[in-house]
């Protein structure tokens, strides 16, 4: 039978506090994108610095995205678990893309990152909804 409940935070099974682990490592590496693309706009090594602001600030969007997923998986919330399964899935056409794309290391990257985080959230107990 699969456990069902909402947890505080002290009582974060293993897989939700990896799920929530996980996912903030994802918003701080989607924030340093973020920085990265504006030091080259500040230096002017941006080729187009209107695409580069754009640019981070999509990205910007999806690092604070990323961050309240994990900060909802930290607060136990169980809700999290199902968007937390879907940015992930998205996830794996993009580390595919990359591997084709002959960004071998990163796609790998993004691939595992995306598989150990669709594990962790499909082992996180279901929430309870008629609580």
């Amino acid at each position: 039978m699969i456990e069902t409940r909402n947890a505080a935070p002290d009582e974060l099974s293993p897989a939700s506090r990896s799920a929530a682990l996980l996912m903030a490592g994802q918003a701080v590496v989607l924030a340093v994108l973020v920085v990265i693309s504006l030091v080259q706009v500040i230096n002017g090594s941006a080729d187009d610095v209107t695409q580069a602001l754009t640019e981070a600030a999509l990205v910007l969007v999806f690092a604070g995205c990323a961050a309240a997923l994990a900060l909802a998986l930290h607060r136990g919330k169980g809700l999290a678990r199902t968007p937390t399964l879907v940015w992930n899935a998205l996830l794996i056409p993009v580390g595919v893309s990359m591997l084709g794309g002959g960004a071998v290391a990163i796609g790998l990257a993004v691939l595992l990152w995306a598989v150990a985080t669709i594990a962790a959230a499909v082992m996180m107990p279901r929430p309870d909804l008629d609580a």
